[in-house]
């Protein structure tokens, strides 16, 4: 369940308030004053995106410190090279 939960926190969280943020943009009628600005338009969705990347960080670390301290699940993983 703790994977699942950091899972949907983060697609909750990261995804609908990104796309929040821009739509919220092309209301307030900034969008266009954003386009008209010298930058490439996958410049303005990484500049939008990178708060909620930050957030999606500290996300992560609370579920994974909340499961691993509170309901005591191990947090244990091991990439391909090692688990022979």
């Amino acid at each position: 369940m703790v994977p699942a939960i950091t899972c949907v926190l983060l697609m909750e969280s990261l995804v609908i308030l990104t796309a929040m943020a821009i739509v919220r943009e092309k209301e307030h009628g900034t969008m266009e004053q954003l386009i008209v600005t010298p930058i490439r338009p996958f410049e303005l969705i990484i500049g939008k995106a990178i708060p909620f990347i930050g957030l999606g960080y500290v996300n992560v670390a609370i579920v994974i410190l909340v499961g691993t301290f509170w309901f005591q699940v191990a947090i244990a993983g091991a990439c391909s090279c090692c688990s022979r």
